[in-house]
């Protein structure tokens, strides 16, 4: 029997396409189906969301609509922090401005920033935190507004002030214009007097040295005269001195008697001279009594008498102290330096004196015994000459010693003191070469016979 052969066929191709294309469809339908439930479900969840943020009556109010008009590419979320962003920065600029320091509103646009930067992972919780950093973003305006107000004040206290110192400043620049001529007026003056001195101090100048000149030729003719004159002088000198005699008594003057003794009466209490009113005698005077043998250098006598009633010619005195056991007799010769009833002597007072016997001479006792002088005819100068008959010395006055850091009063007194000290030595030695006689304070009371009483004594 004979085999059937079977014809082969081709595989079944378009089968497997089919079945292969049925099975990409079945696969993509499955992952479509759980992308859109997927989709769904998120598509929910950001509707819930976007409810929480703002529901449909929200999104109909224009402002909204006008800020998600005006998004430009961001999220709502995007476009408010770049609003609070801003609104921050403003806000640090106006406190800056008013207290120099942030405010409360720089804590919140950090919170918000800080907030915001959560909203992805919990998108649920932000919106709370947005209307409470809202709240805040609204107090933070008020207070802005509240300091913008006060920096509204005190601006236009500022701008009040401002006018008022811009008016003082212009005042002040027309004081200053003014001066600024004035000062140029008074320079110009001043280059004119200036110029003016110059040309007065060149003439004056040329004047003066002419004059100088002149002066100096006067001064060496007189230079010449006064040589002359000194040459002439120590030739007068030398004559006064060959008249006055080298070895003769210097105090020969004084040892000259004024009068002498009439009479003695009441046991030598009393007596009576020969000299009176015509002889320029007065009451007070005083007297040193001498024996007629002669007065000795020291003017020591044997008594000392004051007159107490003056008649024409005669005068008497009582007794005031007397040497034991040598009693006034007549013609005992009588003497007082200063008086003299012919002539009038010249003295000259130096030095301090002590007329009491303190020990302390003082320049009182030289007061006193200038008085004593004039009051007995005598005549008292300051300068030693060749008309000087006698010269009273007492005891040469201290030298100060310069003091450190005087006062003026202190300086006056120190520069007198110094002038006295200097006059002193320049009489003494000035009557030492004219050959003056010199007594000191004892001889010059013993030769007026004048016993000074203290004050109450």
């Amino acid at each position: 029997m004979a085999r059937v052969v079977q014809q082969r066929t081709s595989p079944p191709y378009l089968l497997i396409v089919m079945v292969f294309l049925f099975l990409i469809a079945t696969t993509a339908a499955v992952l479509f189906y759980l992308d859109s439930d997927k989709l769904s479900k998120q598509i929910a969840d950001e509707t819930a969301a976007n409810e929480q943020i703002a529901d449909r009556v929200d999104r109909r109010d224009p402002e909204v609509k006008q800020m998600m008009a005006a998004q430009g590419g961001k999220t709502v979320i995007k476009q408010f922090k770049a609003e609070v962003a801003a609104k921050n920065a403003e806000i640090d600029e106006l406190t800056s401005l008013v207290i120099g320091s942030p405010t409360t509103a720089t804590k919140a646009a950090k919170e918000i920033k800080d907030a915001l930067g959560k909203a992805g992972s919990a998108r649920e919780a932000i919106v709370p935190e947005i209307l409470d950093l809202h709240k805040q973003l609204v107090e933070a305006n008020r207070e802005i507004e509240a300091q913008q107000a006060e920096l509204a004040d005190k601006q236009a206290l500022v701008d009040i002030t401002k006018e008022g110192l811009q008016a003082d400043v212009a005042t002040l620049d027309e004081k200053v214009t003014l001066l600024q001529g004035e000062l140029k007026t008074k320079h110009s003056d001043y280059q004119t007097q200036l110029s003016d001195a110059r040309s007065e101090w060149k003439r004056l100048r040329n004047s003066k040295d002419v004059d100088i000149e002149l002066l100096n030729t006067s001064l060496a003719e007189k230079k010449r005269e006064y040589q002359l004159l000194q040459n002439e002088f120590e030739r007068f000198k030398e004559s006064v001195r060959v008249l006055i005699g080298t070895g003769t008594d210097p105090i020969q003057k004084a040892r000259v008697p004024d009068g002498k003794i009439l009479m003695v009466s009441d046991q030598g209490r009393l007596c009576y001279i020969n000299l009176g009113s015509k002889d320029k005698i007065k009451p007070g005077m005083t007297f040193s009594v001498y024996p007629p043998t002669g007065i000795p250098e020291d003017g020591e006598g044997k008594a000392k008498v004051i007159v107490t009633n003056v008649k024409e010619n005669t005068s008497e005195c009582r007794m005031q102290s007397q040497v034991p056991g040598d009693p006034i007799v007549i013609d005992d010769f009588i003497a007082n330096l200063a008086f003299d009833p012919t002539r009038t002597f010249t003295f000259v007072v130096i030095g301090d004196f002590d007329l009491y016997g303190t020990g302390t001479p003082t320049s009182d006792g030289a007061r006193e015994a200038t008085v004593l002088i004039e009051r007995f005819g005598g005549k008292v100068v300051t300068e030693v000459n060749i008309n000087t008959d006698f010269v009273i010395r007492g005891a040469e006055p201290t030298k100060p010693e310069t003091p450190e850091a005087p006062t003026p009063q202190e300086y006056q007194v120190h520069q007198e003191q110094l002038r006295i000290h200097g006059k002193f030595n320049e009489i003494d030695a000035m009557a030492r070469s004219l050959k003056v006689p010199i007594l000191n304070t004892n001889t010059f009371l013993a030769f007026i016979g004048y016993t000074p009483t203290p004050a109450g004594g």
